[in-house]
């Protein structure tokens, strides 16, 4: 449980933009965690609004590509050894950013709060995008607008991929 709660704690401080990736322990048990963590928040989220074999697999899929993006960019910079920590971290961050959207995507099938919880929705990407810029920021070594821009590259391509597959197989 210890682990479960340093991974944790650690993703937080990520989140409020206190730590950077670096900050978590580069261990494989670490990154375990993080992928069920990711799998259990996520599944939950999805489930909102689709059956759970659909669900299951666009989680699945969302961290393959997560995966593979992250690994790409990392190896295009050369920072490949940075791997398994910007994968925990990024992980991390999304679970806890999924939990707290769990309420907002609840309260969007209601339509007399349909503005104001879009706003929060809205806020709540845009917390998630500064987050991963802030994370592959650290990861590469570079500036924050070259982060967010490799975010907003991932956010789009995801959301491109999971579009067409839903158009598809969902």
């Amino acid at each position: 449980m210890h682990i479960f709660i340093k991974l944790f704690l650690t993703s937080i401080n990520i989140c409020r933009f206190k730590s950077g990736p670096q900050a978590l322990t580069r261990s494989p048990e670490f990154l375990r965690r993080a992928i069920y963590l990711y799998i259990v928040v996520n599944s939950a989220l999805i489930m909102l609004s689709m059956t759970w074999v659909n669900g299951l697999l666009q989680v699945f899929v969302q961290l393959g590509l997560l995966a593979g993006f992250t690994w790409g960019v990392l190896f295009i910079f050369g920072n490949i050894q940075r791997f398994s920590q910007t994968l925990t971290a990024l992980l991390g961050t999304d679970s806890i950013i999924s939990f707290c959207s769990l309420p907002v995507m609840g309260l969007l099938k209601s339509e007399m709060l349909a503005e104001k919880v879009f706003f929060l929705f809205l806020v709540i990407m845009l917390w998630h995008w500064g987050v991963m810029g802030h994370i592959f920021r650290h990861a590469l070594s570079r500036s924050l607008a070259s982060g967010l821009g490799l975010s907003f590259l991932f956010f789009y391509g995801s959301y491109y991929v999971i579009f067409h597959l839903s158009r598809t197989i969902i």
